[in-house]
């Protein structure tokens, strides 16, 4: 788990040393710059973002690089899904050709039964209504109502737009 607390303590670095100058400077026109300068020289805030923002940045290398892992996995559970089944399927043919209803042995005991008749719907159109389910679903398209906004400016009733959250990107060199 990555290790916040360096970044908790420069933050109240940051704040301790900004109260100091803003008693200080008080008035001062170029104070927003002065405290840019001391946050840099002062504290080790900017070493810290730095540090963990390489973090971020190797954790999302390892994430990404975990997909071509998956893809393979699931496609050898598929296989391993597959063999099971060809397994089962041959265990089960040949239980039936033999004509044994059951192996027992120390592990486990195997049996072969009849199978139960399920429905098979041939022409859905020819369905009484009693037999058909309807499925509905009704989502706001949000893109639809963003754009809408953002080109009109109008409101929506039954809409209000959400604070956009800060977005923070890093870019390696």
């Amino acid at each position: 788990m990555t290790d916040t607390r360096h970044l908790d303590r420069e933050l109240a670095a940051v704040a301790e040393l900004k109260r100091f100058l803003e008693n200080e400077r008080a008035g001062d026109p170029q104070f927003d710059d002065l405290v840019l300068d001391a946050i840099e020289g002062q504290t080790a805030f900017h070493e810290v973002v730095a540090t963990l923002a390489r973090e971020a940045r190797i954790v999302t290398a390892m994430a990404e690089g975990i997909d071509p892992l998956l893809d393979s996995m699931r496609a050898r559970q598929r296989r391993l899904y597959k063999k099971e089944e060809m397994i089962r399927s041959a265990i089960a043919k040949a239980m039936d050709a033999a004509s044994v209803p059951k192996v027992t042995a120390p592990d486990l005991t195997i049996t072969l039964r009849a199978g139960s008749s399920e429905p098979k719907v041939t022409d859905q159109s020819q369905l009484p209504e009693q037999f058909l389910r309807t499925k509905v679903e009704v989502t706001p398209d949000l893109r639809a109502i963003r754009d809408y906004i953002a080109d009109t400016g109008r409101a929506i009733p039954g809409v209000v737009m959400s604070n956009a959250a800060p977005v923070l990107t890093i870019r390696g060199k």
